[in-house]
């Protein structure tokens, strides 16, 4: 990595890295083809996570009730994080898959959980995404436990697709669900590039944070942690509705990256750190990415950062890429 010194913390942690591919745009060129036709997609499983220490067994086995009365029927729980708390009420986020189709990719639900005036904590809401509602065969959102049946995509929910997105580093699917505003495809990219070295999922003691909701408009504080728990850090995100015919959709239009470098490079890391996004170029937004000059081989680090830029390059199909280093 070159790097350059700065007498200004906050300096080298805003703009800090110049963009390193490999000496020869040929060189490059052809890197990104190979890896992106040699790559083979793969998903981070979450398998160590403890369903149990989440969500008691009799709290699964009355979702399960629920939504086997309204039509949603054999299904396995494949995940469960946190989502967001207060002193009230809990919410998770619940991946379930149909045990008989095995095609088909899980779905979310999100479980909002109240105590009761015994102190025993008893499911208050169900959120079923857009998805799942249209499966859904619920009666006036009634069922035996009184549980009240949403079904809607709220903010909420695009939020959630967005960090499993990013986390899987499925970089095409996170940028579905923004805006096509100038730059959000390039902090994604280097949000991806962030995370791709460590497992990262929702922090389960502060998940995600409401710091504004309208009727038109969110905004929500993203907290992860690595599955190792050696690296957190958070990011900022705002969401606005956009209207397709008469329905409106929740769309991220921004994504504030500063404080995710300040919050993920602490001063104790590294003297240099590692910075994938350059931001305020005249020429545009710059990924960062890996390369070890010291060795011959293509390492696995960049590779898998040329699988993002690869990405990038299909989704932003009339932008110009240029080299710098």
């Amino acid at each position: 990595m070159i790097s350059r010194n700065s007498s200004d913390k906050s300096d080298v942690l805003r703009s800090f890295g110049l963009v390193v591919f490999f000496s020869f745009l040929g060189l490059i060129t052809y890197s990104v083809a190979r890896v992106k036709s040699e790559r083979q997609h793969s998903k981070i499983s979450y398998d160590d996570n403890n369903k149990s220490e989440l969500l008691s067994e009799g709290i699964v086995e009355k979702l399960k009730t629920v939504l086997n009365e309204g039509g949603i029927e054999n299904i396995e729980i494949k995940e469960i994080y946190p989502l967001v708390k207060d002193n009230e009420t809990e919410k998770y986020s619940v991946s379930i898959a149909n045990k008989d189709s095995a095609g088909d990719g899980p779905e979310k639900i999100h479980l909002a959980i109240k105590k009761s005036s015994s102190g025993e904590p008893q499911i208050s809401e169900i959120n079923l995404s857009k998805n799942l509602s249209t499966k859904a065969v619920f009666s006036n959102s009634k069922n035996i436990f009184n549980v009240k049946v949403n079904h809607n995509d709220d903010a909420l929910f695009v939020a959630d697709y967005f960090v499993s997105a990013l986390r899987d580093l499925n970089y095409e699917t996170a940028v579905s669900y923004c805006l096509p505003v100038q730059g959000l495809a390039e902090n994604i990219a280097g949000l991806c590039i962030m995370i791709e070295g460590g497992k990262f999922n929702v922090s389960q003691k502060k998940p995600i944070e409401i710091l504004e909701s309208l009727e038109s408009s969110s905004v929500l504080r993203i907290h992860l942690n690595s599955t190792n728990n050696q690296k957190t850090f958070y990011f900022t995100i705002q969401l606005s509705t956009e209207y397709q015919g008469q329905n409106s959709l929740w769309k991220i239009n921004k994504i504030y990256l500063e404080e995710a470098f300040s919050s993920y490079f602490s001063l104790e890391d590294t003297k240099f750190p590692f910075v994938p996004l350059r931001t305020d170029i005249n020429t545009g937004d710059c990924l960062v990415v890996y390369f070890d000059f010291k060795s011959s081989e293509l390492s696995q680090r960049s590779q898998n950062q040329l699988n993002i830029l690869a990405d990038v390059l299909n989704t932003i199909q009339k932008s110009s890429l240029k080299i710098y280093g």
